[in-house]
């Protein structure tokens, strides 16, 4: 159906906010030898990226893990912006190594 073929569009967007965001934290990685969950903190301390996507379907979350030395990062289906309707691909991942990932349910 069309609905389907939207929301399967539509992922590209947290796809996308996903590889901005692994791009900001390896420049932020080479200025402090440290990751940051700061997503929305202006620099120096953080990536100055919004909180979300353009269009607000997902929002963007950083997990930290062994001292700030890898990060897994998230774009979650954001509340009232039509992606939580997306059944077949959940909450998007990407790892501080390239891993990427989909969180389904």
């Amino acid at each position: 159906s069309y609905r389907s073929y939207l929301l399967r569009t539509q992922r590209a967007e947290g796809k996308t906010a996903l590889l901005q965001l692994q791009a900001a934290q390896e420049k932020f990685y080479l200025n402090g030898n440290t990751y940051t969950d700061e997503v929305t903190q202006p620099s120096p301390d953080g990536l100055g990226l919004p909180g979300v996507t353009e269009t607000n379907k997902y929002e963007i979350t950083v997990a930290l893990d062994d001292g700030g030395q890898s990060y897994v990062a998230s774009a979650e289906p954001a509340a009232g912006g039509g992606q939580e309707d997306d059944t077949r691909c959940g909450t998007l991942t990407i790892s501080d190594t390239g891993v990427r990932g989909v969180v389904v349910g």
